[in-house]
């Protein structure tokens, strides 16, 4: 089984957040979901070709979930 926590360290940047208007309220430096499904695509495309077990680690974007339910319909 590999897990991974889908987050690309050089998009988060100083990101403590999502990105988006509760992020900018608060002054926050925010995340962009790229920073996830970036790395979500790559790890499923792995998953794709070699057959491993999988489980994503810390989802917290639509984006993702989208990409999980289309990898999962796909078998």
């Amino acid at each position: 089984l590999v897990m991974h926590h889908v987050e690309d360290p050089d998009l988060v940047g100083e990101g403590v957040m999502n990105e988006g208007e509760l992020a900018a309220r608060l002054g926050l430096h925010g995340i962009p979901r790229e920073a996830e499904t970036v790395m979500l695509e790559r790890d499923l495309r792995l998953v794709r070709l070699t057959g491993a077990r999988y489980h994503a680690a810390m989802v917290s974007c639509g984006d993702s979930v989208d990409l999980i339910r289309r990898a999962k319909a796909d078998g």
